[in-house]
């Protein structure tokens, strides 16, 4: 008598499917990433228009800090998890 075992999962399927995750939260980082540069760019575009290079430039570093800032946030998130797992 022979048990009947199940199939073994399609492995070019799972692949599939976490590439397909890993685009949605590529897709969704992009966004956020515009969401977060467009008003600075938008006001920087703005104050060129009307001669104020200065102004431009002051609006273009603190989105460059606030880029910094977010992708510090994120190194740092990375770290505490990959320590967590290392320690479960």
């Amino acid at each position: 008598m022979t048990i009947p075992t199940k199939a073994p999962a399609d492995p070019s399927a799972h692949a599939v499917e976490q590439l397909r995750q890993v685009g949605d939260d590529v897709l969704v980082e992009l966004h956020e990433l515009i969401d977060e540069v467009l008003p600075g760019l938008r006001a920087a575009l703005r104050d060129l228009s009307h001669g104020r290079v200065g102004l431009a430039a002051d609006h273009i570093a603190a989105t460059m800090r606030g880029l910094e800032a977010r992708d510090a946030a994120i190194i740092t998130a990375v770290g505490l998890n990959a320590a967590a797992r290392q320690q479960n």
